[in-house]
């Protein structure tokens, strides 16, 4: 439990990361990875031993079917259960380029965070063969399923994970619209007020699930702070809240989180507040379908049915 809490609270942090940012690690990765190109990229020498320095890259490999050949991840790669086995050699937001290189790999993954691109860069320099995939958004998870098909030999397995992908959220998407959306606050911090944006994973998400993602939508951010005296104002008929993740069972946290909507001005008294548990709503990676059906059960099932008002 004390490492899901931890992995939570990291994971938290790398919402904060800003396009921009993102956009630069990306162009400079692109740049290295051409520079030392020596033909077709598809040819080179298939990775067999293999370090994942991101949970989310971590379940992506595994649903692939390449979690045989990892031989290291970071301390909060505790999905699937398997991975556990693999030796941790490295934090996440600031990787151990030693540690890493202890275990001898022949590619690393990395997603772009707040602070691995020092380590990266260091990575690169010794010659490492580095591969960094954004994890952002239900694209990107899809492109990064397909690039590690490619670049460990699994091609067939990687396709078929990005069809089911597609065709089950299609399915939902088909079941919510039976149902009338609503107004949905997706709180993922408190401490500064975060909620997730259109064009984030968990707005995606809400929208596949029959929602209207009630945050202000704002060019370049996909997760915005907001002052606590304006949450009245969006007009939420359902609030999610993720911050609390990994504390199941803490009653106390859970009745500071309804005291805090109870308190906010002009907040009206049929909101329903859901207290999210499980990380799969917020977390990139191949779990993202069990995400989304959980968003519906929220809105629109038995979770729905009886959930309290604030």
């Amino acid at each position: 439990m004390k490492r899901h809490v931890k992995r939570t609270a990291v994971i938290s942090a790398v919402l904060l990361v800003t396009c921009a940012m993102i956009a630069a690690y990306l162009a400079y990765g692109r740049s290295r990875r051409n520079a030392r190109a020596t033909g077709d990229e598809t040819g080179q020498r298939k990775a067999e031993r293999v370090v994942s320095l991101g949970p989310a890259v971590t379940e992506l490999i595994y649903a692939v079917g390449r979690g045989n050949i990892m031989v290291g991840r970071t301390r909060y790669c505790d999905h699937p259960e398997e991975a556990l086995s693999v030796p941790i050699v490295s934090d996440y937001l600031s990787p151990d380029v030693e540690r890493v290189l202890s275990v001898k790999p022949d590619m690393v993954f990395v997603s772009p965070g707040p602070g691995n691109r020092d380590a990266v860069e260091k990575l690169w320099s010794l010659g490492v063969r580095v591969d960094v995939l954004p994890l952002y958004t239900l694209d990107e998870i899809k492109k990064a399923a397909l690039r590690l098909g490619e670049l460990l030999d699994a091609k067939t397995e990687a396709g078929k994970l990005v069809e089911n992908i597609e065709r089950e959220l299609e399915e939902l998407k088909r079941k919510a619209a039976g149902n009338e959306r609503v107004r949905v606050l997706f709180v993922v911090s408190h401490d500064p007020l975060v909620l997730a944006a259109p064009g984030s994973l968990p707005g995606e998400l809400l929208e596949i699930a029959g929602g209207i993602n009630a945050a202000p939508a704002t060019a370049g951010k996909t997760y915005v702070s907001v002052e606590r005296e304006k949450l009245s104002s969006l007009r939420p008929k359902v609030v999610i809240d993720a911050s609390a993740m990994g504390d199941s069972g803490n009653t106390l946290k859970e009745e500071e989180l309804r005291r805090f909507y109870r308190s906010v001005p002009g907040w009206p008294g049929d909101v329903r507040v859901v207290i999210a548990r499980d990380d799969a709503i917020y977390l990139p990676g191949a779990n993202v379908v069990h995400g989304a059906r959980l968003i519906y059960e929220f809105l629109h099932g038995a979770a729905a049915a009886g959930a309290e008002t604030e």
